[in-house]
């Protein structure tokens, strides 16, 4: 196994996902979204992750009318780039965590811009992590959503030679993503994030080097 490269140097590393501080994050509400950005130099911008080589292992699901699509923390403790991505999730959950229970006399995170209102509506609320932790040998999924306006899939899948893939043709194949975190979703005693596959590009099953 190699040596694992991801340190913790302080505690306000658990704010950072690649270059982005998550104590600048912006929520917008419309209608019963949550849009999420981060405040970048006066703009407004949406968190986008690129992954590793990752495998779909069941392809796309549907639930409460949206397409959700697993993919695996292939190789998680052998790849140093997969534990690395693993660990920025971490800290998405990390900060979402500490945000739920977030007050004026119990500040764990000092957030710039997220209104008093938000915070009322996920306080003592429980975060659900979109990390799924599964008995060894398995190693852990990380539940995404593809992209979709109304019936309209946005999300792109290509092969090798940049050709479409249709969504129902990638189960058992690996792929490098874009991910986009976009929101989060509130109910009635939870609260979790709603993390979008831009692209991907795929790779076939035993091409997982």
């Amino acid at each position: 196994m190699e040596e694992k490269i991801l340190e913790k140097k302080n505690d306000n590393e658990d704010f950072f996902v690649g270059n982005y501080n998550l104590i600048y994050i912006v929520i917008k509400i419309l209608k019963k979204n949550y849009n999420l950005y981060i405040r970048s130099f006066g703009k407004l911008v949406k968190i986008k992750l690129k992954t590793p080589k990752l495998k779909i292992p069941f392809g796309v699901e549907d639930y409460m009318n949206q397409k959700i699509l697993n993919i695996e923390f292939t190789k998680l403790e052998s790849n140093n780039q997969v534990y690395n991505f693993y660990n920025t999730i971490k800290n998405l959950d990390s900060f979402f965590t500490k945000m739920s229970s977030y007050s004026e006399d119990n500040k764990k995170i000092d957030l710039k811009f997220v209104s008093p209102d938000f915070i009322d509506k996920i306080k003592g609320k429980t975060y659900m992590s979109c990390i799924k932790e599964r008995p060894k040998p398995f190693d852990p999924l990380l539940r995404t959503y593809l992209k979709q306006v109304k019936n309209n899939i946005l999300t792109k899948f290509l092969d090798n030679n940049k050709n479409l893939v249709f969504y129902n043709e990638i189960k058992n194949k690996y792929g490098n993503f874009i991910l986009e975190v976009s929101g989060l979703w509130i109910r009635e005693d939870k609260f979790g994030l709603i993390i979008n596959v831009s692209t991907g590009i795929l790779h076939e099953l035993n091409n997982n080097t």
